[in-house]
């Protein structure tokens, strides 16, 4: 999984900040000459939300999370295996509470028919594509969780 997960990270972060910068490049380029590119500040917001919550899901699937290993380092091997464990858990719970929350966001934007001031495009399916990445993010987390604190509880039962 984490390998398609890496690769669909790459593709959509790739197509996504493609996105923003041309937009972006577009809509300076044009303002130039007079011209506006309709809800371009909307769309590019939208697209550097979506560009965010991949790169978490694609940081918690490399597990390349900014780390501070000052404790870990004097910590001994069965202190390295609890600071992994707590680590795994707070990862896994704090973005399950960020993923709840997308969702609810995605539903309640579908219900209330939020959409750009000019174009009128609909801002949920830009919300769900955020949540998608929170949810693998989660999954990913909720993996890394369970194979440290199996770990840990095979350390224990050699240690015994």
């Amino acid at each position: 999984m984490q390998r398609w997960l890496v690769a669909i990270s790459g593709l959509i972060g790739a197509t996504a900040l493609f996105a923003v910068m041309a937009l972006v490049f577009s809509a300076v380029i044009l303002r130039y000459f007079g011209i506006v590119v309709p809800d371009s500040y909307d769309l590019s917001r939208m697209l550097l939300g979506i560009l965010i919550f991949w790169g978490i899901a694609l940081a918690v699937a490399e597990n390349s999370m900014i780390k501070v290993d000052a404790l870990f380092s004097i910590a001994g091997p069965r202190g390295r295996q609890l600071i992994r464990s707590f680590a795994a858990v707070v990862t896994a719970i704090v973005l399950a509470m960020v993923a709840w929350r997308a969702g609810v966001a995605v539903v309640d934007a579908f219900d209330s028919k939020v959409s750009t001031s000019n174009l009128r495009l609909r801002l949920w399916p830009f919300y769900a594509a955020a949540s998608i990445a929170l949810i693998l993010a989660v999954t990913m987390a909720l993996m890394r969780m369970a194979a440290a604190l199996l770990q840990a509880g095979r350390e224990e039962e050699s240690a015994d």
